[in-house]
C-alpha cells in the first residue's frame, strides 16, 4: 500500500511500526543497527540516534536529487513520488523508496534506491558487488512495493555514478518477510535479543540505566563466566596499550627527534599537535565495574 506522507512526523510514526529498508539488515547481521537496538528502538525502550546534525547525512540528503538525476542520464525515467509503502502480506514492513524509476520505452516501474559513499568505503566492496545490507534493502522495497525490478545508484567520491540493476529475488524476499514477522513474534512475546559484542554496549547503558536497587544473580551460572571474560578482555587491553607505547618509545628514539623516517614502504611521521583549550560541559555517564 503507497501512503502519502504529510509530515515529517507523520513519517516518523510510520517507520516506528514497521521494519524499513534500513533495518532489514539488523535482522541479517549486516545492518547498521544491532539485533537489539532495532528491537529496543521498536519497542519504545531505546531513542533513535538523532543524524539531523550528521554532516555525511546532511551531504546525502541534499545530493540525492543530484544522484537521481545523474542516473535519468543512463537511459531511465525518475519520479519522486514522496510515499512510505507498506507491504500487503506481511504486516509490520514497510519502506520509504528514494525514488520510482523506468526504462526507456518501458511502463514497468522499478525501485531507485540512492546511496552516496566515499572511495574508501567503496574499495571495500567484495569484486565491486555492492555491500549485502543494500541488497537487502533493495529487496526489503522490491517486496513492499510488489514491484520486480530494482536499481542502486551509487554516489562513489563524489564524482563517480556507480549503477547496479537487480532483479526481485524470490528466496531472498521470503527469508526477509520470514524474519521480519519473527522480529514482531519476539516483541510482543517480550524475547528480546541476546547480546552478542561490544557494539550494544552503549545501547545497553541506555536500556538498562542504572538506579538504587539490590539484585541476587546466585543462580546465575553466566554470570562468573562473564566476569572474568570482562576482567581478562581489559587485561589485554591494558597489555596492549603497553606493548603499543613501548613500540612507539623504541621508534621514538630511532627517529631522534625526526619529523618524517622511511623504511622500505613504511612512512613514520612525527608530528607536533596543537590544540586549542576548551571546558568540558557537566555530564553523566554509567559505568559497570566489577569486583572480586
Amino acid at each position: 500500500m503507497w501512503i502519502e506522507i504529510r509530515n515529517e512526523d507523520h513519517w516518523k510514526e510510520l517507520r516506528s511500526k514497521n521494519v524499513g529498508g534500513s533495518d532489514i539488515g539488523a535482522l541479517f547481521g549486516c545492518g547498521y543497527l544491532t539485533p537489539f537496538e532495532l528491537w529496543h528502538q521498536k519497542n519504545g525502550t531505546l531513542e533513535p540516534e538523532d543524524f539531523s546534525d550528521n554532516e555525511r547525512v546532511m551531504c546525502g540528503n541534499l545530493l540525492e536529487d543530484a544522484i537521481a538525476q545523474m542516473v535519468a542520464t543512463r537511459g531511465y525515467k525518475i519520479e519522486n513520488r514522496k510515499s512510505y509503502v507498506t507491504s500487503d502480506d506481511t504486516p509490520g514492513m514497510g519502506c520509504t523508496p528514494d525514488r520510482v524509476i523506468f526504462k526507456e520505452g518501458d511502463e514497468t516501474p522499478g525501485l531507485l534506491q540512492i546511496k552516496n559513499t566515499d572511495s574508501l568505503e567503496f574499495r571495500r566492496w567484495e569484486d565491486g558487488e555492492p555491500p549485502l545490507k543494500f541488497q537487502l534493502q533493495l529487496q526489503h522495497e522490491l517486496a513492499c512495493a510488489e514491484y520486480s525490478w530494482g536499481v542502486l545508484g551509487v554516489l562513489v567520491g563524489g564524482n563517480k555514478l556507480m549503477t547496479y540493476e537487480f532483479q526481485r529475488h524470490e528466496a531472498a524476499i521470503s527469508n526477509i518477510k520470514a524474519a521480519v514477522m519473527d522480529f514482531w513474534d519476539s516483541l510482543r512475546e517480550g524475547r528480546e535479543p541476546r547480546i552478542s559484542d561490544g557494539d550494544d554496549y552503549e545501547a545497553a547503558t541506555k536500556v538498562y540505566a542504572a538506579f538504587e536497587a539490590l539484585v541476587d544473580l546466585s543462580g546465575d551460572n553466566e554470570i562468573p563466566v562473564l566476569c572474568a571474560e570482562a576482567k581478562e578482555a581489559a587485561e589485554i587491553r591494558l597489555a596492549a596499550e603497553k606493548r603499543e607505547k613501548a613500540a612507539k618509545a623504541q621508534l621514538l628514539q630511532k627517529l631522534a627527534g625526526a619529523s618524517t623516517a622511511r623504511c622500505n614502504q613504511i612512512v613514520i611521521e612525527n608530528k607536533t599537535i596543537n590544540r586549542k583549550g576548551y571546558e568540558v560541559a557537566a555530564s553523566s555517564y554509567q559505568r559497570l565495574s566489577i569486583k572480586t
